[in-house]
């Protein structure tokens, strides 16, 4: 499904989210660390020399107070004599000199070494930045866009498992209430009230089965219409007209363009008063191919859809297709494709068939879905049609439906699901698709008519 997807990106980008400030913080922690030790080495280097400094100074303070004594007593004690004696000047000068020296600058230096100023007290100011604090200092921005980020994927992710748990509560609830939601909210799944028409003869009559699911797509791009069970007289001339056509989901517009081939047949259904149904369908198709290449040409847009589409008269079964929707004759509980389908698949198993290619390969290649004909393809060249009208029994079922049916369902599971009534067989067909769980589900669509005794 698509919200699982989705579901798996969000927990993905989270994950990621969660790595990269993870990673931040780790690195961020790690230089820290870094610059921290090479702080307290450069600490540790710088203390001894301080040491060996002071105690220097200090020796050198020791001799020079040393010197000044022995000076001291070396100087005769009446100056006043040495002071008059002729000759005598020498040693007075260098008296003075060493006076000089002892108030030179560098003997204030000396001083100052003697009373050193003691170290700076211990705080907080000359402490290194702990790691933790340094990381949200420098990443606080990163950090707090970080964490929004987490906040809104996480709300995000509720959100969707909220409407996920709501949306399959409402699905459950209808199909325990065993009746279809409320038509004006959604268009994705309808059930037709049993109803029976009477072709022309009047030897069968036809009960109608009809389902429309989206899947696990976003947009519903299936279409179907049937002609009108009530109008008696149109029953009688034109016989029963049922069809289903699905919109091709990789091109654009798909939805619009499956409506507008459906609404093509109910159209010229309606506005033709008799008519040989091979014929009716056979230009009817012809004229959903140009309405929708004027459609596309008007918007600008390449699209497309198939179709298949069947008028039951006189106990008889006419059709016509184009593209790889399914029409199924269930007889005796035996399941048969009527059609032909337009897809490169069909193609392979025809050469696989004929020993061309392996008989595997129309299930492993990977263009296998692709479509060779559909409405609007620009060239209406390949149509599939019934070559003679097929005869209908009581007890048969024909089984019109997209390939979110086929693609999801074996033959054998089909089978089984086209058990009861027409109304019956769409829901348990229904249930069937919704079991099977498939997360890439199609938009599924399919109409039953149930030949029983008049």
């Amino acid at each position: 499904m698509e919200l699982e997807n989705m579901k798996r990106i969000f927990l993905t980008v989270l994950l990621a989210a969660t790595f990269l400030l993870t990673g931040c913080y780790g690195e961020e922690s790690s230089t820290s660390d870094v610059v921290t030790e090479q702080t307290s080495v450069s600490s540790k280097d710088k203390e001894p020399s301080s040491s060996e400094e002071v105690e220097n100074d200090t020796v050198s303070t020791k001799k020079t107070a040393e010197s000044s004594e022995e000076t001291a007593e070396d100087e005769p004690k009446d100056t006043h004599e040495l002071n008059n004696k002729p000759g005598e000047s020498g040693s007075n000068d260098k008296s003075t000199e060493k006076s000089k020296d002892v108030n030179s600058p560098e003997s204030k230096d000396q001083s100052t070494v003697e009373s050193p100023e003691p170290p700076p007290q211990s705080g907080t100011e000359n402490q290194p930045e702990s790691t933790v604090d340094s990381f949200f200092t420098k990443n606080q921005t990163h950090i707090i866009a970080g964490i929004i980020v987490v906040l809104i994927l996480l709300i995000l992710i509720l959100a969707w498992l909220i409407y996920d748990r709501k949306k399959l509560k409402v699905k459950l609830n209808n199909h325990q209430n065993n009746s279809p939601p409320n038509m004006n909210e959604s268009n994705n799944y309808t059930i037709m009230p049993t109803a029976t028409v009477a072709p022309g003869n009047g030897q069968l009559r036809v009960k109608v089965g009809n389902l429309k699911n989206v899947g696990s797509r976003r947009e519903q791009q299936d279409s179907f219409c049937i002609s009108n069970i009530g109008d008696k007289t149109a029953l009688s001339t034109k016989g029963f007209m049922a069809v289903v056509a699905d919109g091709m989901g990789g091109l654009e517009g798909g939805a619009q363009i499956s409506d507008l081939v459906t609404e093509t047949f109910l159209n010229n259904y309606k506005s033709q008063s008799g008519f040989d149904p091979a014929t009716f369908l056979y230009r009817t198709a012809e004229s959903a191919e140009l309405a929708v290449e004027q459609f596309m040409k008007s918007k600008g847009i390449n699209g497309g859809s198939t179709v298949v589409a069947v008028v039951v008269k006189d106990s008889q079964l006419n059709y016509v297709s184009v593209g790889d929707s399914h029409i199924y004759l269930l007889r005796d509980n035996m399941l048969k494709l009527i059609n032909r389908e337009h897809s490169f698949g069909a193609l392979l198993k025809e050469k696989a068939a004929r020993g061309e290619v392996d008989e595997n390969e129309p299930y492993v290649n990977p263009k296998r879905n692709a479509l060779t004909a559909y409405i609007g393809i620009g060239n209406f060249n390949v149509v599939d049609r019934s070559e003679q009208p097929i005869p209908l029994r009581v007890g048969d079922k024909i089984l019109l439906c997209s390939d979110g049916v086929y693609n999801a369902l074996g033959d054998d599971a089909i089978v089984a699901a086209l058990t009861g009534d027409a109304v019956t067989a769409a829901r348990q067909l229904e249930q069937a698709v919704l079991s099977q769980a498939i997360p890439t589900q199609d938009n599924f669509t399919a109409v039953i008519l149930e030949c029983a005794q008049d």
